[in-house]
């Protein structure tokens, strides 16, 4: 599968502890798509500039270190990490029409 393909899978399991009002690990969040830990940046790298177009609260934030407790270091800098959390929890993500593969590709 390409990143893009990754990434809309990845989608589906964010929108889903978004809804709960989860935090999910590395592990835990890539686990539903097959995916380890250390292999999710490029993903949730897709999805945070998908939302960044399209004017969404920052979806990957719910994705954290296990030591930490914090998104990782390719995630933005965000004044306030627990009002963009909140946006993320009260947005209705299933209320939108998911992303495919290709609306996460750069725009040229």
């Amino acid at each position: 599968m390409t990143t893009y393909e990754l990434a809309a899978e990845l989608w589906q399991v964010l929108i889903s502890a978004a809804h709960n009002r989860q935090m999910l690990t590395y592990e835990l969040a890539g686990k539903p798509i097959g995916l380890g830990p250390n292999t999710l940046s490029d993903h949730l790298g897709q999805i945070q500039r998908y939302c960044e177009r399209n004017k969404l609260p920052l979806l990957p934030i719910l994705v954290v270190s296990k030591e930490t407790g914090k998104p990782g270091r390719g995630f933005p800098a965000v004044d306030d990490m627990d009002a963009e959390r909140e946006r993320v929890f009260a947005h209705n993500w299933f209320e939108m029409k998911p992303p495919i593969a290709d609306n996460f590709k750069p725009i040229d």
